[in-house]
């Protein structure tokens, strides 16, 4: 992993954007929670912007619903789309300034599907096993 140093920077900490709050580092040790991030999972722009971090999609594997945690900076418009193996798309749902989307499931075929999430020019594309 590469070394990163930064200079007024916020942390925040939760499962997702609606809980994130965020951590003062003067009174805790965040050398544990910054050791816990992968460098592919983290979006480094220029100055004055935000850090994205990429949707999170669970559960997996998955029975009824697949849920999508945008992150906030990206929640704006985004387009998640479930694709079979085969490259068809079985679901797609636009979303417009939404955190949390759960994508309903229950009349796929078990199989393995891909899960694709475009917003904000960024491509995240996952593998999920319906049951």
């Amino acid at each position: 992993m590469k070394n990163l140093s930064f200079a007024n920077v916020k942390i925040y900490e939760g499962s997702s954007c609606n809980n994130a709050r965020m951590i003062d580092p003067s009174t805790r040790d965040i050398s544990a929670i910054l050791g816990e991030i992968n460098e592919n999972d983290i979006k480094f722009e220029t100055e004055n912007s935000i850090v994205t971090i990429k949707p999170e999609i669970y559960p997996n594997p998955a029975t009824n619903v697949i849920n999508v945690d945008l992150a906030q900076s990206s929640a704006e418009a985004a387009q998640i789309s479930i694709i079979d193996m085969y490259g068809k798309v079985i679901r797609q749902h636009n979303s417009i300034n939404e955190y949390n989307v759960a994508l309903d499931i229950a009349d796929l075929t078990a199989g393995i599907y891909l899960v694709k999430v475009e917003n904000g020019g960024e491509t995240t594309v996952e593998k999920v096993v319906v049951n």
